[in-house]
């Protein structure tokens, strides 16, 4: 079982805390939760993924063009990763290259952000934050104890600008979905 631990000051004291992979009790209280949340997000009219895109398209926010570029974007930055990888040529060469995937990236997040904003509003989107808010309240636990640090989601929310909240979710997150906390700073750059 994957585990992460980090340490934080909860009522004035170091306390160790560790973020357990889920176990399937876990996550099958999870998905409870992730089909509860998609019920109630259909009911009060949330679009689902599938109609995303027409969504978009009809509101101005998405067209074919804007798709080309995307495309093209990210085309762009798999052939700059592979010359990289491949080397072959002058420092200079790699240092520039290295500053155009990161400004391609940098190009592509924005031109994403409306899509990626209403993919949150989406019924699966809050779905799937149900599901990932309720494990981190199961999954964050005092290392010595092993008792839950958040007694249920609600105190888990309601906390959730805490130091305890925001790393235990961004650990859990790594652990689950393989993610790296400097994802940004170990992309090929030089």
């Amino acid at each position: 079982m994957k585990t992460k631990t980090f340490t934080v000051k909860i009522n004035d004291q170091d306390k160790e805390i560790l973020v357990k992979t889920p176990s399937l009790n876990d996550q099958r209280e999870a998905q409870k939760i992730y089909n509860q949340s998609f019920t109630d997000a259909i009911k009060s009219k949330s679009v689902v993924r599938a109609k995303l895109d027409d969504l978009l398209k009809d509101q101005g926010l998405w067209n074919d063009e804007k798709q080309a570029q995307f495309n093209l974007l990210q085309k762009e930055i798999l052939e700059g990763e592979k010359r990289l990888a491949k080397g072959g040529f002058s420092l200079n060469e790699a240092k520039d290259l290295a500053i155009s995937i990161k400004s391609k990236r940098d190009e592509i997040r924005e031109l994403i952000s409306v899509r990626t904003s209403l993919d949150n509003h989406s019924a699966e989107g809050q779905a799937d934050n149900a599901r990932f808010n309720y494990l981190v309240s199961v999954c964050v636990v005092y290392n010595d104890t092993k008792e839950a640090v958040f007694k249920d989601m609600e105190d888990y929310l309601n906390r959730s600008t805490e130091e305890v909240a925001i790393l235990g979710a961004q650990n859990l997150a790594n652990m689950l979905y393989g993610l790296d906390n400097d994802y940004e700073s170990n992309l090929p750059k030089k």
